[in-house]
């Protein structure tokens, strides 16, 4: 254009916002300021830009022009200021311009909540909520983005004070706030009050679906998670991603092959098959209902491979003691420029204590750290004192633990007195059994390798003392089983 006034300025600058090209619209933003004055839609929307580009000076640089340039904040404008410098790391700005501001709505207490709860200043958001029920009506919005900070806590007694406030408010009709409510009680551990609020919802959608689903899992609550997707299908509610990323689990869980093979055949007629995270569940799914071929034809029919897909590989291989296949599968995947994380080297080393690859779980031991500067965590290394106790290696194993540089846990030296006990070392094993009582656990498969230990010694009177501190406690046994499906 050869001549260009203040409306073209303002919709080029407008329509690079609205693709998302926030860096060229500053740009031009800067470059139209010296020669003319944008409107307020403009304006609001470069105020937007900076939110996104989570850049502090240039909101700071923007904000004081629309001061100097005399522009009228009214109260949106305000509330798109609050969350800008909430999103910029600046709550101090925020709450300089919410305590100037002499008409707010709840969207200005919505967004100063908001921004004290992304800087992790719950307490401070907490208060302000409270001065906000004395000042405004809190909306839907409010109670959603409350709820979802008493999730993230875990607070779910705090959470029933708001459910109550829900009802009346009259948002419990509310899909959004219903779906919230699901998920609090859910992740708290409370299924039968999130079951309550799912049956009393008379509309609901995917994500109230996927969340009652994804609650049963948790809850291990399986076969209700499996009747749950039945009655999901019998109301015709079409499942997404999320949903077959929730049932692979329970299937898993259960060792339910013939549910999981009907599950692989909805994610193929829906299109879902070439989705990464569903093909790395289904390989775990397969592995744990006995059939590892089935897992390798996944795998090898994926297109797009993550860590997460390696990992569950290699995590299959182990199970079925198959290390040589596993350590093939680790150099392929390095080969292929996928950097191998924690949970893949934990994988590795599972899978060599497994096979009796003493030499090689060590050196993959010795590699995440020199080669990956990967700090070993405790599962690493109560998976290399498996490795060595499966091999007999007792006392190295026992020296291992010794030279951790982080203190032992039970499940460290319960490895280490289980292998003893088997191997008949009931010297060494009476020795550690005493490590493992100092941890006071409340896992109850210790305390009877204990017990078994001492009756093996023939130390009837520390016996008598472990059941009388198991009895204590409340701590029993509770019968082995396993179940597949065939």
């Amino acid at each position: 254009m050869v001549v260009r006034d203040c409306v073209s300025w303002n919709t080029v600058v407008c329509g690079y916002l609205q693709l998302g090209l926030f860096d060229e619209a500053i740009s031009l933003f800067r470059e139209m300021i010296k020669e003319f004055m944008p409107d307020l839609l403009t304006i609001t929307s470069v105020l937007r830009a900076c939110s996104h580009l989570r850049d502090l000076g240039l909101a700071k640089y923007v904000h004081g022009y629309m001061k100097r340039s005399g522009f009228e904040f009214d109260t949106m404008a305000n509330n798109i200021v609050i969350d800008m410098y909430s999103k910029c790391g600046s709550l101090l700005a925020s709450r300089e311009v919410f305590d100037y501001m002499e008409c707010r709505d709840s969207v200005s207490w919505n967004s100063m909540i908001n921004g004290y709860f992304l800087d992790g200043c719950f307490d401070e958001g907490f208060n302000l909520f409270k001065m906000m029920r004395s000042n405004e009506k809190p909306d839907s919005v409010s109670c959603v983005m409350i709820l979802s900070i008493y999730t993230q806590l875990r607070q779910v007694d705090q959470g029933k004070m708001i459910h109550c406030d829900i009802v009346k408010l009259g948002f419990d009709s509310d899909i959004v706030v219903n779906n919230v409510l699901v998920d609090l009680y859910a992740k708290c551990g409370k299924l039968q009050d999130a079951l309550k609020v799912f049956d009393s919802m008379t509309a609901r959608d995917i994500v109230t679906w996927n969340s009652i689903i994804s609650a049963c899992f948790h809850n291990e609550e399986c076969s209700l998670g499996l009747r749950m997707v039945l009655r999901m299908r019998n109301e015709r509610v079409m499942p997404d991603v999320a949903t077959m990323l929730g049932i692979l689990p329970v299937c898993s869980l259960l060792a339910a092959k013939q549910k999981g093979q009907e599950i692989h055949g909805c994610i193929f007629r829906l299109g879902y098959h070439s989705d990464v995270p569903v093909g790395n569940a289904l390989i775990e799914m397969y592995s744990s209902c006995g059939s590892l071929e089935t897992s390798i034809r996944v795998f090898e029919q994926m297109c797009i491979k993550d860590v997460v897909t390696w990992t569950s590989l290699i995590s299959a291989y182990g199970t079925y003691g198959e290390g040589e296949k596993a350590l093939i599968a680790f150099l392929e995947m390095e080969a292929t420029g996928v950097l191998p994380d924690h949970l893949a080297f934990l994988a590795i080393i599972y899978a060599c204590s497994h096979s009796g690859l003493v030499e090689q779980g060590l050196a993959y031991f010795d590699w995440m750290r020199k080669h990956y500067n990967l700090e070993p965590q405790m599962e690493h290394y109560a998976c290399v004192v498996d490795l060595l106790s499966r091999s007999g290696l007792l006392a190295q194993a026992e020296d291992f633990i010794h030279s951790m540089p982080i203190k032992a846990d039970a499940s460290n030296w319960g490895s280490l007195l289980s292998a003893c006990h088997e191997a008949g070392e009931e010297e060494m094993a009476g020795r550690i059994s005493e490590q493992v009582v100092e941890f006071n656990s409340y896992d109850t498969g210790y305390h009877v390798l204990v017990s078994n230990v001492y009756a093996a010694l023939g130390k009837w009177d520390k016996v008598r003392m472990m059941r009388k501190y198991m009895k204590a406690k409340g701590l029993k046994k509770d019968p082995a089983f396993s179940w597949m499906e065939i």
